[in-house]
């Protein structure tokens, strides 16, 4: 993403929006690339940022094994990404679309990732107009995520979608 951004670092523009850890010990941004943004801006809970007239804030820490945080772009656009379900994840993110990281078919307390019972009882928690359900383990994969949407739809009440490549949503 940072090459496609920088056009393989001979435009040097954009910020890139990363936890710090991203940047340290087994990095996740390559050092080579650092010098390709124009900011490279280190997330911290519970902060606003911007880019442009674009406004967004970071929810707390999630449980994860390295440095998450979720986002809300106001009260349109909440972005659960990878944690375990703890109480608070779903008002933390609440909004009118929610785009929900749901790794796991079921719970497995060894992974701090979300299920599919968790995503659900987000969706529930937070009643969002439209909930979209991304970041597939090979378990949801396997299950039809699009199917898996469609059930929850039915059974919840709320407009769930399966992301897919390529997906664009109206806001």
């Amino acid at each position: 993403m940072i090459e496609a951004m920088t056009e393989g670092g001979f435009r040097h523009r954009g910020q890139l929006f990363c936890p710090s850890d991203a940047l340290e010990g087994d990095p996740v941004v390559l050092r080579y690339l650092r010098h390709f943004p124009k900011e490279i801006v280190p997330l911290e809970p519970e902060t606003e940022y911007h880019v442009g007239s674009v406004m967004f804030t970071t929810s707390p820490r999630h449980l994860h094994q390295v440095e998450t945080y979720g986002f809300r772009f106001g009260d349109r656009l909440g972005w659960v990404t990878d944690s375990a379900y703890y109480d608070g994840i779903a008002e933390q993110h609440k909004a009118d679309v929610m785009v929900i990281h749901t790794v796991l078919m079921d719970c497995r307390a060894e992974l701090p990732h979300l299920c599919l019972a968790d995503a659900e009882r987000i969706i529930r928690e937070a009643k969002p107009r439209l909930a979209i359900l991304t970041h597939y383990g090979m378990t949801v994969w396997r299950a039809h995520p699009w199917e898996i949407a469609a059930d929850l739809t039915q059974r919840i009440g709320t407009e769930v979608k399966a992301a897919r490549d390529g997906m664009s949503i109206e806001l």
